[in-house]
């Protein structure tokens, strides 16, 4: 049976609930924001347990839980290990957060055409993800250390960057600050080996590099450019998603500008989701134990 109610990430009237009532824009399903991704899994599968029939499902950022998916320009279901079966919950972004949607230079294209010149963007927009090359590949690194995602953080700004090896202290004190505030005990090689086994596929000719606007961080990418908005007759990374989001809501159709939102469309509203947990076709795509 389709979705009747798909619940996501972020606040109330944010920008995955607007884009996702763009995407599914004419269709009865319903859109609640639900703050942060932890625990929405966990949600999911109490709500199907008490309201059966009210069809539930959820989408999540893909974030850097899911490097080993390399289909791209698909919708991507996610699953969840419980009590030994593999349970269905919904889908997860393809992209790794919502703002890596918002400065794709197709969705530009379609709002700031009269804004923005499309090509000075794309350099600018290249050259920055030239520079956080390093900073990627050492966020995978710490995220694929932590032990307790919810606290422990994978991202910094009181540290230089630009080199590896800047990036290499910088995971050493994110590790040494953590470890001293809670007596937690962190793999420090552990997270440098990573690193270095993550560095070739972000940089360039490595996959993700060449995928940057996927696995790259959109909000770091978005933020670093705010400073060059004025050349393009904005004044401020504020306006800059007001204006494209605004831009979006007056357009038609919206799902058709990424083959990854025509496609999201319609898993969604032909899904065939088992809402008493069991799933068969889905054992094979990656999953998420809780």
């Amino acid at each position: 049976m389709s979705v009747k109610v798909l619940l996501c990430e972020g606040e109330q009237n944010g920008p995955e609930q607007r884009i996702l009532q763009m995407i599914l824009a004419g269709s009865k399903v319903l859109i609640q924001s639900e703050g942060s991704k932890f625990g929405l899994d966990r949600r999911v599968l109490s709500l199907r347990d008490v309201r059966r029939e009210s069809k539930i499902s959820a989408i999540r950022d893909r974030d850097f839980d899911f490097l080993e998916d390399q289909q791209l320009g698909q919708a991507h279901p996610w699953s969840v290990e419980r009590r030994k079966e593999i349970n269905r919950i919904g889908w997860y972004w393809e992209r790794r957060e919502i703002e890596n949607y918002l400065i794709d230079p197709i969705v530009i294209a379609n709002t700031l055409n009269d804004k923005v010149d499309l090509a000075t963007y794309q350099s600018e927009l290249a050259q920055e993800a030239k520079n956080r090359v390093y900073y990627t590949a050492a966020q995978i690194a710490l995220t694929l250390t932590r032990q307790q995602p919810e606290n422990f953080p994978n991202a910094w700004s009181d540290y230089p960057y630009s080199t590896a090896d800047e990036c290499r202290e910088g995971i050493r004190q994110i590790i040494k600050n953590y470890v001293n505030n809670r007596k937690n005990q962190i793999d420090e090689q552990k997270a440098l080996n990573q690193f270095e086994e993550y560095l070739p596929l972000c940089s360039e000719g490595g996959f993700y590099y060449t995928n940057y606007l996927i696995f790259f961080s959109g909000k770091v990418l978005k933020a670093k450019i705010e400073r060059k908005f004025q050349q393009f007759g904005l004044r401020s990374i504020s306006g800059f998603e007001k204006l494209i989001l605004k831009r979006m809501e007056g357009s038609s159709e919206v799902w058709k500008w990424l083959p990854e939102w025509e496609d999201l469309r319609t898993q969604i509203l032909r899904s065939t989701i088992d809402y008493d947990h069991r799933i068969g076709a889905d054992r094979d795509r990656p999953s998420v134990r809780i």
